[in-house]
C-alpha cells in the first residue's frame, strides 16, 4: 500500500485491533452494527484470532496479541469499557459524542475516528 492509499475503516480497525489495541466500532444501530462484524469476519487473519463472540446481539473479536474488536450501537453506548480507539459514523450527534468520550480515557493515544 502507497501512502497515497488509504486503509478502509475494516483495514485500519483490523490493523490495530492485531497489533495489541482495544478497538470498538459504532453503528447507528445493533443491526447494522452486526452487518459491520460480519464483513469483519469475511476478511480476518483466522491465525491472529483467539475467539470470537456471537452472544445476545453481542460481537467481539479477540486477537492472541491482546487487542480486541468490539461491536456496538450509538443508540446503547457501553459503561465499564476501555478502548484505545472508537470508531463512529460521521455526523454523529453531540450528546453521543460526550457518552463515547470516557471510553478512551485511559489509551495512551486515544482516537474517536469518524467514517462514512
Amino acid at each position: 500500500m502507497t501512502s497515497t492509499e488509504k486503509m478502509s475503516l475494516q483495514e485500519e480497525a483490523l490493523a490495530f485491533a492485531e497489533q495489541g489495541s482495544k478497538v470498538a466500532v459504532f453503528a447507528g444501530t445493533l443491526d447494522l452494527a452486526q452487518v459491520f462484524f460480519a464483513g469483519f469476519e469475511s476478511i480476518l487473519n483466522e491465525d491472529e484470532v483467539k475467539k470470537i463472540i456471537r452472544l445476545n446481539g453481542a460481537r467481539a473479536i479477540h486477537f492472541h496479541s491482546g487487542g480486541l474488536i468490539r461491536f456496538h450501537s450509538t443508540r446503547s453506548v457501553p459503561r465499564g469499557y476501555f478502548f484505545d480507539r472508537v470508531y463512529v459514523p460521521a455526523g454523529i450527534q453531540h450528546n453521543v459524542m460526550e457518552q463515547l468520550a470516557p471510553l478512551v480515557v485511559t489509551s495512551r493515544e486515544p482516537a474517536i475516528v469518524g467514517y462514512f
